[in-house]
């Protein structure tokens, strides 16, 4: 312990905190958050017209709602609390690696699909993807910066 009352570890001796102290992180870490949004945004804008168009499951109804907000919600409110606690034991990247992992199949299994539960599968990677993915994109984001540029980070 420091005489701050926070932890360091051995190599935190010397880091800097500060987004323009750790630029090149800090970008790297927002281009992880656009990623992870540009895989939510194609289940948003695909899955929607692929339902009513191939599967019969009209726009709206409760199978589609179901799909997204049971099978996505869930999981990924799921992993966001496991992430936090994985990341402690296997480390940050390992997650963010295990979440890009999972997100691998999800177009396949959408254009393979031949029913509504792969749909329903893809969401759930998707929610697995999403969950470990963003959290740890996220918490590594605040890991370099200052308190005071918090809001900034998250935002």
């Amino acid at each position: 312990m420091s005489s701050g009352g926070d932890f360091r570890g051995p190599s935190d001796a010397a880091l800097s905190h500060g987004i323009r102290e750790n630029l090149e992180q800090f970008t790297h870490q927002l281009i992880q958050v656009l990623l992870v949004g540009f895989a939510i945004g194609m289940m948003r804008t695909v899955v929607p017209a692929l339902a009513e168009e191939e599967f019969g499951v009209a726009r709206g109804s409760f199978m589609l709602l179901t799909a997204f907000v049971v099978a996505f919600g869930v999981v990924k409110g799921v992993l966001n609390f496991v992430a936090g606690r994985l990341s402690e034991r296997i480390g940050r990247k390992q997650v963010l690696l295990l979440g890009w992992i999972s997100a691998i199949p999800i177009p396949f299994m959408i254009y393979f699909a031949t029913s509504w539960s792969w749909i329903v599968a893809a969401t759930v990677l998707l929610g697995v993807n999403q969950g470990l993915a963003w959290s740890m994109t996220q918490t590594a984001k605040l890991d370099i910066t200052r308190p005071d540029q918090r809001g900034l980070t998250l935002g």
